[in-house]
């Protein structure tokens, strides 16, 4: 059996069901693949998705896509591949308490944002933010 890690890009939830059904009615070893599902808790959230499969550590990786572009765009690019999406829409939020008032991307202008502090994040929202009139 081949053996292939797929690590999640969160605490196991309902957006990675198909995994772990496929696992249990056995549908990956019928295709002769031992599959390993590890949860980003294993490592207390150590390194990201990505970064275990630049590493080795990993050979599939559920990311949102910018990790590809990041990766990418790197001194040492990580020639990283997109192979699938399990949204057919990007399904990212930004949630707020209703008492903060914020009702479009300009609101959040001179706010505090809390993020996985992904090296592309702070600029993609500094640029919804600015198109929005903030």
């Amino acid at each position: 059996m081949r053996k292939i890690t797929i690590t999640l890009d969160w605490t196991a939830n309902t957006n990675h069901t198909g995994f772990y059904v496929a696992l249990k009615k056995g549908f990956y070893k019928d295709l002769n693949l031992n599959i390993v599902i590890e949860t980003p808790e294993m490592d207390n959230y150590t390194l990201t998705p990505a970064k275990k499969v630049s590493l080795g550590m990993a050979d599939v990786a559920l990311c949102p896509f910018e990790s590809i572009l990041s990766y990418r765009t790197k001194k040492a690019p990580f020639n990283a591949v997109a192979i699938a999406t399990i949204f057919q829409e990007d399904i990212s939020a930004i949630a707020s308490l209703e008492s903060s008032n914020l009702k479009e991307p300009k609101d959040l202008d001179g706010r505090i944002y809390a993020s996985y502090k992904a090296r592309y994040e702070d600029r993609i929202i500094q640029e919804m933010i600015r198109n929005n009139g903030g």
